[in-house]
């Protein structure tokens, strides 16, 4: 955990508040998203018999975090929507396909661009956090035959001026 990071509020669904690390902020077409680091403890060793510091690392919204008063946030990595020429040439719908192997067991997920080729049909439209959040889960990836690799693939771990949390 670098403790060199500024500090923000997280608000937890029952509605307790914890004190995270900002690691970096995201602009998606419809807000901000924020990498925030939480300290928590894990256990170590064999028998899970030792307990050390770790971080536990989350993508929330301006919903979810909150800046402290007084905390810097100038310096937070930030990553802002490439400029685009209107938004017709901006295609920011995306589609989930379940996969399966040979013998028919789920192996997966892949994420299209809407409309792309290779997905099936049918398919719910979703926005980009959707599709970043459907990229997040377990054997999931981004289709390299349409825009879905190249751009999704640019948010994840991964421009008007950034809110400092919120």
């Amino acid at each position: 955990m670098d403790t060199a990071l500024p500090k923000v509020r997280v608000s937890l669904p029952d509605g307790q508040h914890l004190t995270g690390y900002l690691r970096a902020r995201q602009q998606t077409p419809t807000g901000w998203m924020f990498l925030v680091g939480l300290p928590l403890w894990r256990n170590v060793g064999t028998e899970g018999e030792g307990v050390e510091a770790s971080e536990y690392r989350v993508l929330l919204t301006s919903a979810q975090v909150g800046p402290l008063k007084g905390v810097d946030y100038s310096q937070v990595e930030t990553h802002r929507l490439p400029a685009v020429a209107s938004p017709a040439d901006a295609p920011w719908a995306w589609s989930v396909q379940r996969l399966r192997s040979a013998d028919g067991r789920p192996a997966g997920t892949m994420v299209h661009e809407y409309g792309c080729e290779l997905s099936l049909g049918g398919a719910s439209e979703l926005n980009l956090d959707e599709a970043l959040s459907a990229l997040e889960r377990t054997g999931a990836r981004a289709c390299k035959q349409c825009a879905a690799a190249v751009v999704l693939e640019r948010f994840r771990g991964t421009d008007e001026e950034p809110p400092a949390t919120a």
